[in-house]
């Protein structure tokens, strides 16, 4: 699971809302989300101001767990 799912759900976002507020057509942001989807770069900066997330936004794109996740958060 993709880090940005993660801390979407987080943050209690649907997909339909952060792709509205990053402006990418939802059946694009589902398939970045689901990893079937290489993001633009522009998109990723986008993903990660429509979610508020305050690292890198490459970093939303790798591989993570709830546990890793939660990790990344408490080093924030």
């Amino acid at each position: 699971m993709l880090r940005m799912r993660i801390e979407r759900e987080r943050r209690g976002l649907s997909r339909a809302q952060v792709a509205r507020r990053a402006d990418i057509n939802p059946t694009s942001y589902g398939l970045v989300e689901d990893g079937r989807l290489k993001p633009y770069p522009v998109w990723e900066q986008r993903i990660a101001a429509a979610i508020s997330w305050p690292g890198e936004p490459a970093s939303l794109f790798e591989e993570a767990d709830d546990a890793s996740a939660a990790e990344t958060e408490n080093h924030a």
